[in-house]
């Protein structure tokens, strides 16, 4: 068992633990606090297990447990995984449990909650939830893994109905057995701070549930085929971000029609959305069904666990027709386009000022001698719609072998000059992959030495070989 505060102090006093000479014992309390939060952003609470940061530092000396046991955040973040507790040892979690939430006093609460495969919770397990429970006036961000529907439902959860007035951030992550996609509860109803959802579709979580959709501002959808996911998306009229990871079709599934998305046009009103894809389709799957006026950021970026070999840009091109929207910002992590069809695409994107683009690993599909001719700003004849003419931030990270720096250099060069209709680029940063021994970067910062005296901000790194298997 942890020894009580005048149990621990006494000892210390008793073998002559005082203020150590060490360097780290000389730091000021102040920074001690702030080194020891970043240790403790994470407790597991485990029943044979008490090494968590937190206890761990106040058990070290005076010095440390007076810092610990002051700063409540330490105590702050809790993971419990129930399924991993049985018998007898449920009163040592128990205890754990309840002494963390004793020291984290009024602090907000990070709560991390597994239930495991029961469909109801053990009778051991009641007096955990139930201490949890009756601090859920201080839960801040919950994410719970619960399998099961009957669960939740399950009456220890009733008092935090109309008690959650902090809860900011709610997750629901785990695939739920015998799933009911007519289930619902009104714990959630009233929480007026809640912002930001993350669902992993066909968990517990259902669009039946009684959740305040309209304040949400923050979804993150994981894993799904669209007929689940989406309709979440449908549910949130005033979202800011919406991120997509893994929802899509797969071509290989064979009752494709039923797991596809079959309801009303979702008008959504996101000004950025992150998708994070396996396959093409994952990328598709959101622009097929969804008009988005309001979108400013976009972000796409390749997971890297399937082959992935082309990508048409039919969909997100007719979207952003459709959508009518002002697209600022672009990132391509590793997606497989071509170059002709990144050049049609911006070419949608006429006040784009940020354009981020990563190559697959070794071979580069997009920055080609034809796509940085499209880059290059002839000044002699400038025509009426120039390429990206507000551009001012360019990040790129290329593959070493085939990228033209010299073609390169003459279209960063070309975009220094104030014209009419073209803005002069701002900052431009180039990471090469595969320059292990550095000379791509010495050679593009030679290349680019005249902007030295200008008020372009250039960055120049190299990276080792990827690992990655390659795309092409």
């Amino acid at each position: 068992m942890v020894p009580s505060d005048e149990e621990h102090n006494g000892s210390n006093r008793e073998l002559g633990y005082g203020r150590s000479s060490s360097p780290i014992a000389r730091l000021p309390p102040e920074i001690l606090q702030g080194i020891f939060e970043m240790c403790c952003q994470t407790n597991g609470l485990h029943w044979k297990d008490w090494n968590t940061p937190a206890l761990v530092l106040s058990l070290v000396s005076v010095l440390w447990r007076d810092i610990a046991l002051s700063t409540s955040s330490l105590w702050s973040s809790l993971t419990i995984d129930l399924a991993s507790c049985s018998g007898r040892r449920y009163h040592a979690l128990s205890c754990i449990t309840q002494l963390f939430l004793d020291r984290s006093k009024k602090a907000l609460l990070t709560l991390h909650l597994s239930l495991g495969i029961r469909q109801e919770p053990e009778r051991e397990e009641l007096s955990i939830l139930d201490a949890l429970v009756q601090a859920s006036c201080r839960w801040y961000d919950v994410t719970l893994r619960i399998q099961h529907q009957s669960q939740i439902g399950h009456p220890v959860f009733r008092p935090i109905q109309g008690n959650l007035p902090q809860l900011q951030r709610l997750a629901f992550l785990e695939h739920s057995w015998a799933h009911n996609p007519g289930f619902t509860t009104d714990l959630f109803s009233d929480c007026p701070s809640l912002s930001t959802l993350v669902i992993k579709p066909r968990s517990v979580i259902t669009p039946a549930f009684s959740i305040p959709w309209q304040q949400i501002k923050t979804l993150r959808l994981l894993r799904a085929w669209p007929t689940y996911a989406l309709p979440f998306v449908l549910l949130c009229p005033n979202i800011d971000y919406l991120e997509l990871k893994e929802v899509g079709m797969d071509d290989g599934v064979a009752d494709e029609v039923s797991l596809d998305y079959s309801g009303a046009r979702i008008y959504c009103r996101a000004k950025a959305l992150s998708l994070y894809p396996n396959i093409a389709d994952e990328v598709d799957c959101i622009f097929r069904h969804a008009t988005f006026p309001n979108l400013s950021h976009l972000q796409i970026t390749y997971g890297d666990k399937f082959n992935w070999d082309d990508w048409n840009t039919q969909f997100i091109s007719r979207c952003l027709v459709n959508s009518s929207c002002t697209i600022l910002s672009l990132s391509f992590t590793s997606v497989p386009v071509r170059d002709e069809d990144m050049v049609q695409l911006l070419r949608l994107m006429p006040e784009l000022r940020t354009l981020e683009l990563e190559e697959p690993p070794k071979c580069n599909w997009i920055l080609t001698e034809s796509f940085l001719a499209e880059l290059h700003v002839d000044h002699d004849h400038l025509t009426p719609t120039p390429f990206l003419p507000k551009l001012a931030d360019l990040k790129l990270v290329v593959n070493v072998n085939g990228f033209d720096q010299m073609a390169f250099s003459k279209a960063v060069a070309s975009r220094c000059l104030k014209d009419v209709g073209v803005d002069c680029i701002q900052t431009v940063e180039v990471r090469f992959m595969g320059d292990d021994d550095g000379v791509a970067g010495e050679i593009c910062t030679y290349n680019l030495r005249f902007l030295k005296d200008t008020a372009v901000r250039v960055f120049v790194s190299s990276l080792s070989s990827p690992t990655h298997r390659p795309h092409c």
